[in-house]
């Protein structure tokens, strides 16, 4: 009894350890789309111009690749894995339903000649959204990809 639960106990600790680290993986590649921002904030807090951060296209432009990323790991995770096609369809519905609406706050903020701050708050708010999404996928991705190798 006492061999199965360090057995179990090993087998925990192991998972623990997957899961930190598909996060470190997750974490270091929305940390790459982050810092093209951070610079733009140093450019424009040197300028005075910090305020208008949130007003630019970039935003948006990201979001919309963030958003096709996130599609393309939740695909490769569930390719790897049997999963229920009912949660894979909703899920990837949704994404597609999130990536044109990001398309469509894109196209507003490029057409229009000044940025609103409802349509700033907006493709802001989408950012962290679909960050966050890309984040649980690359997570779901890392921890089927680990599955799959043990296999």
């Amino acid at each position: 009894m006492a061999d199965a639960q360090k057995g179990l106990i090993a087998t925990k600790k192991k998972g623990d350890q997957e899961k930190a680290e598909s996060a470190c993986i997750a974490l270091s590649e929305l940390f790459f789309v982050v810092l093209p921002f951070l610079v733009l904030s140093m450019t424009l807090g040197q300028r005075g111009e910090l305020r208008g951060i949130f007003l630019l296209p970039e935003w948006s432009i990201v979001s919309v690749v963030i958003c096709g990323q996130t599609i393309v790991r939740f695909v490769g995770a569930a390719l790897r894995k049997t999963i229920l096609k009912e949660r894979f369809l909703l899920f990837l519905s949704g994404m597609v339903i999130f990536l044109i609406v990001n398309v469509t706050i894109l196209s507003m903020v490029l057409t229009t000649d000044k940025v609103s701050i409802v349509l700033a708050a907006l493709q802001i708010i989408f950012f962290v959204c679909t960050s966050f999404l890309y984040f649980a996928a690359t997570l779901i991705h890392s921890v089927v990809d680990k599955e799959a190798s043990r296999d």
